[in-house]
């Protein structure tokens, strides 16, 4: 006996392009960084978008979706190294001025988004349900069943945001961002006999 199954996944949604606010106390005003980034052009594929230039150390960062493809959805890490998509020059550059002692490299390990999302230091502006809110929302979190594996916006408009708070005013040098990842559903079940 022959089993065939087609697995498809049950929502394609994710943020194709994006905007950073960001601050070092909750009294401070939101800065912006001065561009939009391109994330996503599919739910599976990792982007990672450098901060390189923009010189940026914040406490509090915000993801603010500017467009998306299906509905605002996401998956999303910040970058603590500065190894990303720059060329060799630009690495080593940042390499020699990103020298941090192992004690600030163990504290950016601490502060990963699985650990600041179990601290309760990720929010967003709306969630689509519960099974669609933050808790959802890191890079590299495992799928439990029922939910999103993503978090999901209850509006679509370019007023929503997901932002982290990191403790304290630390660098960052990219963000990384994948779109909605649910469970894949089985579409369709082929028996056939074998002629065993």
């Amino acid at each position: 006996m022959c089993v065939c199954v087609c697995f498809v996944c049950a929502k394609q949604q994710w943020v194709t392009a994006y905007r950073i606010q960001y601050r070092n106390s909750a009294e401070e005003a939101w800065k912006r960084v001065p561009r939009t980034f391109q994330a996503n052009i599919d739910q599976h594929t990792v982007v990672r978008n450098s901060l390189r230039g923009d010189e940026i150390t914040a406490r509090y960062v915000r993801l603010q979706p500017t467009a998306w493809h299906g509905h605002i959805s996401l998956r999303w890490d910040l970058d603590y190294t500065s190894e990303h998509t720059d060329g060799k020059k630009e690495q080593a550059a940042d390499a020699a001025q990103a020298k941090l002692d192992e004690s600030e490299r163990q504290a950016d390990e601490d502060i990963a988004m699985t650990r600041l999302i179990a601290r309760g230091a990720v929010k967003a502006s709306t969630s689509w349900h519960a099974t669609h809110d933050v808790r959802f929302s890191a890079l590299k979190s495992v799928p439990a069943a029922g939910n999103s594996h993503a978090w999901c916006s209850r509006t679509l408009d370019t007023n929503q945001f997901i932002e982290a708070d990191r403790g304290k005013p630390r660098r960052l040098f990219g963000i990384v961002t994948q779109g909605r990842g649910d469970h894949p559903l089985v579409r369709a079940v082929d028996w056939r006999a074998s002629g065993l």
